[in-house]
């Protein structure tokens, strides 16, 4: 990776960190990253930078964002935020007001469908080991299924968007353009939510969902997103279920008031 940033950057380093196959590296006393990004996530890449928060682009002296190595495409990106920074209330609401205005097009998605073929896949995978507790987050999907049924998601804004929120995850996470996806922007709260509460025992104030001026659609949406329990079925995917016992064992503490916290909002 040494030998990339030089030939199209001119940068020349003595080394650099590597953690989760991104190379992070000082130039000049700035910080920068180098990220290793799919073809089909070009798109929503470049988009990115039409806003402030994103971190940025650095162009390489072929005046491109994309170099190429061994057939794979990198970008670096100059980090805008201090690494050890957690992700805050502050970045979900920026990102929804971004989405505000930023319109996707093409792209409907029905969570109903999705998370209809998630509970199909847990049931046959846990066919013979179901307990009291499968069951429960089970019945929590199913009634997340029948209240997403009724939203009319070509109502829903759709936008920028991560695919989870975990406890180690930090804002150089959340602003980097190449862990985007496109989704309902609700879904970006929702899994703030739910961090909050399951990793820092901390209840984010519903009331601000009637400042961010939702439509009907978009809250029904947010409770269903609020109900389906993610935070479980990650943690009990294929084989990894008793390495994350300890884990389990705290959602499963917590749940019930959980659903207390997010009954609140009907």
């Amino acid at each position: 990776m040494i030998e990339l940033l030089r030939y199209y950057y001119n940068i020349y380093i003595n080394d650099f960190r590597e953690v989760d196959n991104v190379f992070y590296f000082t130039f000049n006393n700035k910080k920068y990253c180098l990220v290793n990004i799919e073809y089909n996530k070009f798109d929503i890449i470049f988009n990115s930078q039409k806003y402030p928060f994103f971190h940025r682009f650095v162009i390489n002296k072929f005046n491109d964002y994309i170099s190429m190595n061994y057939n794979k495409y990198y970008i670096v990106l100059e980090i805008l935020y201090d690494l050890n920074r957690l992700i805050e209330l502050r970045d979900v609401i920026n990102m929804i007001s971004i989405n505000k205005n930023y319109y996707v097009t093409n792209i409907i998605i029905d969570y109903s469908k999705l998370w209809r073929r998630k509970l199909e896949y847990y049931n046959n995978l846990y066919r013979y080991k179901k307990n009291y507790y499968f069951e429960y987050f089970m019945g929590l999907g199913r009634n997340a299924i029948l209240i997403s049924k009724s939203v009319n998601y070509n109502n829903v804004n759709y936008g920028f968007n991560i695919k989870r929120i975990f406890k180690e995850d930090g804002i150089f996470k959340f602003w980097n353009p190449s862990f985007l996806v496109y989704g309902a922007s609700v879904s970006i709260l929702s899994e703030y939510i739910k961090c909050r509460f399951f990793y820092y025992n901390e209840e984010v104030d519903l009331k601000l969902i009637n400042d961010l001026e939702f439509n009907s659609d978009e809250k029904k949406l947010l409770i269903s997103k609020l109900i389906f329990p993610t935070y479980y079925f990650d943690l009990i995917n294929c084989n990894e279920a008793d390495i994350n016992k300890n884990k389990i064992d705290d959602i499963i503490s917590k749940v019930e008031n959980y659903i207390k916290y997010v009954n609140k909002f009907f």
